[in-house]
């Protein structure tokens, strides 16, 4: 393979959940790029025609399609490039993509653009019909707070419009803190920082229709108030639904909880963005490589208000 420029490269992988405004963004920052090529997800995962799968649902169509975004990638900087990828992309595909062109001399900056849900879903609505995501763009919302990125690299667009396109493409280009380092990169389930007690923990969901219709089925609360809708199309949802937000994070922490305790303020309708606050009051090692732990939480809606306080205690066993 010919190398047409040795100039060190930037691979500029612009993510966040459908109907933040990738494409637009991506589009204006290769653009301004010198010597630039613009890839994107969407279109390599469309070249894919029969059998092709849907790649939230199938890990083999999402491997594919990351398989190819690569090697476009690596052809681009090796022909003396900067590269802008528009995709869906959580933190560990930051880390393999910066691993693999690594021994390019390319730096991989990892943007996630945001948007608050009411702002997304409006501008999911301003689609055309055929291009509207409708409630995946909050699921994809949660999975991005599931994911555990580093906030640094995130990029609020809740209050811009298409006016601030260009300061948003000079932050993109002007800071470092979107530098990919592998070894700060925070990944769910594998980089956790080690607990003390004091430590604030907090998780964000927004919960959709969908949402409550699964925990219907697996649970078989199917009382009036989750099952029908009121008069702004909102359904009420279950208690223990959001009681996940507090557990979620004893989850990641691998904590075998020995005593919950929940008391419900408020109720949480469908389309409300919950936070969870959890307070780790104990943190105690023990004998046989055990860890002693007990937090309290407080979670709020988009008002505000407290919805749910309580606290767990249990232990955590060490591998």
């Amino acid at each position: 393979m010919y190398m047409k420029n040795n100039q060190a490269r930037t691979v500029y992988l612009i993510s966040g959940p459908a109907g933040v405004g990738k494409s637009t963004i991506s589009t204006a920052l290769a653009n301004t790029l010198a010597h630039s090529a613009y890839i994107s997800g969407d279109d390599i995962s469309h070249m894919h025609i029969n059998g092709r799968k849907k790649p939230w649902e199938s890990k083999e169509e999402l491997s594919l399609i990351w398989d190819n975004i690569l090697s476009l990638v690596r052809n681009f900087v090796q022909y003396g490039n900067d590269v802008v990828v528009d995709y869906i992309a959580f933190p560990q595909e930051a880390i393999w993509l910066s691993e693999n062109v690594k021994d390019l001399n390319a730096t991989v900056m990892y943007v996630v653009l945001w948007a608050d849900a009411k702002t997304l879903m409006q501008r999911d609505g301003m689609r055309a019909p055929e291009q509207q995501m409708g409630e995946r763009c909050l699921i994809l919302l949660n999975e991005f707070h599931a994911s555990g990125f580093d906030r640094k690299h995130l990029l609020d667009t809740s209050e811009k419009n298409s006016d601030d396109i260009g300061h948003i493409v000079c932050e993109i280009l002007n800071s470092q803190r979107f530098c990919v380092h592998e070894t700060s990169m925070h990944i769910k389930g594998e980089r956790f920082m080690p607990l003390k007690a004091g430590d604030v923990m907090t998780f964000e969901r927004t919960f959709t229709v969908e949402d409550v219709k699964r925990f219907t089925e697996v649970s078989g609360d199917r009382g009036v108030h989750h099952v029908t809708p009121d008069e702004q199309g909102r359904f009420v949802v279950q208690g223990l639904l959001t009681a996940t937000l507090p557990t979620k994070i004893g989850g990641d922490y691998n904590v075998l909880a020995r005593t919950m305790n929940f008391a419900f303020l408020r109720p949480v309708f469908t389309g409300d963005t919950i936070r969870c606050d959890v307070k780790i009051e104990k943190y105690e090692q023990l004998e046989n490589h055990r860890i002693a732990i007990a937090a309290s939480f407080v979670c709020t809606n988009q008002h505000g208000k407290a919805v749910l306080t309580g606290d767990f205690a249990g232990v955590i066993m060490q591998l």
